[in-house]
C-alpha cells in the first residue's frame, strides 16, 4: 500500500518535508505535552504559536508519533519560503493527506493547476476526508511562511467547512490570516502558546543536567527566567 502512495507523490516535492523531523537526542516536557492529544482530537484546528526556540516542532513531532503509535491516520508537511507557489503548497498538503489516508486516497483528485478556483479543490479534499470517516490528523509546520491569497482561500474554505473527522495542527511563529475568530466562536479552535510550551524550572534543570551539573537550582531558575522558558 505504501508503495502505491509513494508512486502518486509528485516528483517535484521534497519527500523529507513529508515526514516529521527527528526528535533531539535530549528532550524534556514531552510527557507534559501528551495532555494535548485528547483536545487536538476534539477540535478542527490546533494553532501552535510561539517564537523560534520554544519547541513547537518538537511538541508536534511528539504528538505525531503518539497518534501514529495509536494507529491513527496522520500526515505531515513542513513548509519554507520556496513553497509560496500555491500549486506547490497545496500539493504538499495533498501529499500529507495521502500519507494519512493511504489507499483511501488512491483515486482522489486534489490537483490545483492555478486555473480552477481553490475552493473547488478544497471541496474535493473535504468530501474525500468526510467519506473516510476515521480521524485524520494533518500537521502543517511553519505554514505562516506562506501568504499567497490562493493558498489562503484553499485553507479558509477547508476550515470553514471542515469535516468532523479532520484535525489540523498548524505550527507558526506568527498568526496566520485564517478564520480564527469564527473557529473560536464555534468551539473548533485550540490554541497552544508560549505559556504552554515554555520549560518549567524542573524541566530546565533536567535539560541542563548533563552539561551544567555544577549549576544550582537557583542558578537554573534565574537562567530559565532570563531565557523566558
Amino acid at each position: 500500500m505504501e508503495s502505491a502512495v509513494r508512486h502518486e507523490l509528485p516528483s517535484a516535492l521534497t519527500r523529507t518535508k513529508l515526514a516529521p523531523p527527528r526528535l533531539p537526542l535530549l528532550t524534556v516536557a514531552l510527557e507534559r505535552h501528551q495532555k494535548w492529544l485528547g483536545p487536538i482530537l476534539a477540535h478542527s484546528l490546533c494553532l501552535v504559536r510561539a517564537e523560534s526556540g520554544y519547541g513547537k516542532s518538537t511538541a508536534c513531532v511528539s504528538w505525531f508519533n503518539a497518534f501514529k503509535a495509536e494507529g491513527l491516520n496522520v500526515g505531515w508537511a513542513s513548509f519554507s519560503r520556496d513553497d509560496e507557489d500555491p500549486t506547490r503548497a497545496i500539493s504538499y498538503i495533498a501529499a500529507a493527506a495521502r500519507m494519512a489516508l493511504g489507499a483511501a486516497a488512491h483515486d482522489a483528485d486534489w490537483t490545483y493547476d492555478g486555473i480552477v478556483p481553490p475552493h473547488v479543490v478544497a471541496t474535493r479534499f473535504i468530501n474525500t476526508i468526510h467519506a473516510f470517516e476515521k480521524p485524520v490528523i494533518l500537521f502543517l509546520d511553519d505554514l505562516d511562511r506562506l501568504s499567497d491569497p490562493r493558498l489562503l482561500q484553499f485553507l479558509n474554505y477547508l476550515l470553514l467547512h471542515c469535516p468532523n473527522n479532520l484535525h489540523l495542527v498548524l505550527a507558526c511563529q506568527t498568526q496566520p490570516p485564517l478564520p480564527l475568530a469564527h473557529l473560536d466562536h464555534q468551539g473548533m479552535l485550540l490554541r497552544v502558546g508560549v505559556e504552554d510550551l515554555r520549560l518549567t524550572d524542573l524541566e530546565a534543570h533536567e535539560l541542563l543536567a548533563e552539561n551544567a551539573a555544577s549549576l544550582r537550582e537557583d542558578d537554573v531558575r534565574r537562567l530559565n527566567a532570563a531565557m523566558g522558558g
